[in-house]
């Protein structure tokens, strides 16, 4: 199994201001620089030729005015399967699975629904985190018994089962409990 890194990748972050509300490590700002696997380690090749793995510079976020948001997922929903928690900005019409159509392997038209800021897999006893949230308006959404390619748009079912979303305003220092 390989891992490599395209040659073309190039992690941008962009800009960002200090805020002098951040929060605090003694006398100086802190930000968190957040990294998720899920969104940025995507296998290469279709089935059955896998051929290892790319680090892609999604799933990339500075944060330094964060909150945290956790939850439980009742067994009615896990007994469905594996399920994922979305997090989208603000209040999206269309809820999109994860999907990169800027990657050179995606595969058809760029799609209308919104792809998600994140993602987290429910634990097996039906509870997920996602912390470093920044400050804001947020969606989020469960999606169980189905798995979701980082790289092509699935045209899964989001929320599924239906119902299972809820709208969230996050402020600095909040953890926020959000069950589904």
């Amino acid at each position: 199994m390989s891992l490599a890194i395209p040659l073309r990748s190039r992690l941008r972050l962009g800009s960002f201001e200090v805020a002098s509300t951040s929060i605090q490590v003694g006398d100086t700002p802190a930000y968190t620089l957040e990294f998720s696997l899920r969104e940025s380690l995507v296998m290469r090749g279709n089935s059955p030729t896998k051929n290892g793995f790319i680090i892609k510079p999604h799933g990339v976020r500075i944060v330094s005015e964060y909150g945290t948001l956790t939850g439980n997922v009742s067994a009615d929903n896990t007994n469905l399967g594996s399920c994922i928690v979305y997090l989208y900005e603000g209040a999206p019409t269309e809820l999109g699975d994860s999907y990169d159509a800027e990657d050179e392997t995606f595969i058809g038209d760029t799609p209308t629904a919104t792809a998600p800021l994140i993602s987290t897999a429910v634990a097996v006893d039906g509870t997920y985190s996602i912390g470093f949230v920044a400050a804001g308006s947020y969606t989020l959404a469960l999606m169980c018994g189905a798995d979701d390619d980082n790289i092509q748009y699935n045209a899964l079912t989001i929320p599924s089962p239906a119902g299972n979303i809820a709208t969230v305003d996050i402020i600095k220092g909040d953890v926020k409990t959000i069950d589904f």
